[in-house]
């Protein structure tokens, strides 16, 4: 997959930006605060994602501008997509998304068509940051190989506030029946925690080859800490769901008593071991990190195996937090995907691969080779 034009206009300080990249390695130059990560969130609106920035998409247009535009053109499986992506101000219908001219109603039908993975500096404290990162990450990783699956976390994640506001606002009203959100909670939870527990084993395989490698011969495992799953070795849906049903059945009283849900999915966490010991507890800082590049650059394989074609690498300001080993090391896993690199020393990257520099300033771009 390789995207072979990118235009923005009036997107946040880009007021109108058409680049032409290199199919394997783009790096992206400049001075802080002109524009450069702008551009790697015009593409990252094609994945149907949340802004990895956590901003809103009117937030997307230019200061004193009514609309902002985006388009990619993606070469995949021999063919040529064109995406594109307006939001205006004050409009009854504030977003149009077209793939190919044709407008689409859901971001899943995104997720089908445009694979990316985005590696900021916040993602180098995945291995010891707090576990909603880690599940963001996993339930992520398998939306994009299976789009489906996020329909089921929207659905849980509405279905547990619900239940959650339940418990809050009535907690003392005795009559009231619980198990309507329980039986929805319990369904998609067997589900989702079967999911989660198929692509740790996969994320498993990946990781532990590539931190051999960049670690010199330690030895990584990534296990799930499910609620659930902990407690059986069955794979069975079914069964999942009856142990889980139990278990809400058994935490109710005290969720009452807490004003939440306690148990569920919503809970569960990545471990991740080095040489037997936990990496949160007794790793180092640069093994860490290096959990957080295998664990995203698996991440990228698990999809290029899984769908037959490699996604678009996005790397936002995360060389310069990174050594010459594993700056090294990244550029020869991902050798065979697209890249575009933010904010880093573009000569030094040109030492071990060729490509395009794009200058940014005050907005502007300028293919400097």
């Amino acid at each position: 997959m390789q995207i072979t034009r990118i235009k923005a206009e009036n997107f946040r300080n880009l007021e109108s930006v058409e680049i032409f990249p290199d199919k394997r390695l783009n790096i992206i130059t400049g001075k802080n605060a002109q524009g450069k990560t702008n551009l790697l969130e015009a593409i990252w609106l094609f994945t149907g994602c949340r802004s990895f920035r956590g901003s809103k998409e009117k937030d997307n247009i230019k200061l004193g501008c009514e609309f902002s535009n985006a388009e990619i053109d993606v070469n995949s499986q021999n063919r040529v997509n064109k995406f594109s992506y307006k939001v205006k101000k004050g409009a009854i219908k504030e977003k149009k998304v077209k793939i190919n001219g044709v407008e689409i109603t859901k971001n899943s039908q995104l997720f089908e068509r445009f694979m990316c993975i985005i590696f900021t500096p916040e993602d180098l404290e995945l291995s010891k940051g707090s576990p909603d990162k880690r599940r963001n990450f996993l339930d992520l990783g398998i939306s994009q190989i299976k789009p489906k699956y996020i329909g089921a976390i929207n659905r849980y994640s509405k279905i547990l506030a619900q239940r959650n506001s339940m418990l809050k606002n009535h907690y003392d009203n005795s009559s009231y029946d619980f198990e309507i959100w329980d039986t929805q909670l319990c369904k998609l939870g067997a589900y989702i925690s079967l999911m989660r527990l198929a692509y740790v084993k996969r994320l498993q395989i990946f990781c532990e080859e590539l931190y051999k490698k960049i670690s010199g011969g330690e030895s990584l495992k990534i296990s799930l800490n499910s609620c659930i799953l902990n407690n059986t070795s069955s794979t069975d849906e079914k069964e999942i769901y009856e142990l889980y049903y139990k278990k809400m059945q058994e935490h109710l009283e005290e969720d009452k008593r807490l004003g939440f849900t306690t148990f569920g999915i919503h809970r569960d966490d990545l471990i991740t071991k080095i040489n037997g010991l936990n990496s949160r507890d007794f790793g180092s800082q640069g093994q860490n990190r290096s959990i957080a590049l295998c664990m995203k650059i698996a991440q990228a394989l698990i999809f290029s195996k899984e769908c037959g074609e490699t996604p678009v690498v996005l790397l936002d300001d995360v060389f310069s937090e990174l050594d010459s080993t594993r700056r090294k090391f990244i550029l020869n896993i991902v050798e065979d995907m697209q890249i575009f690199i933010t904010g880093c020393d573009a000569n030094d990257i040109l030492k071990y691969k060729s490509g395009k520099i794009f200058y940014v300033e005050n907005g502007s771009y300028k293919a400097l080779k």
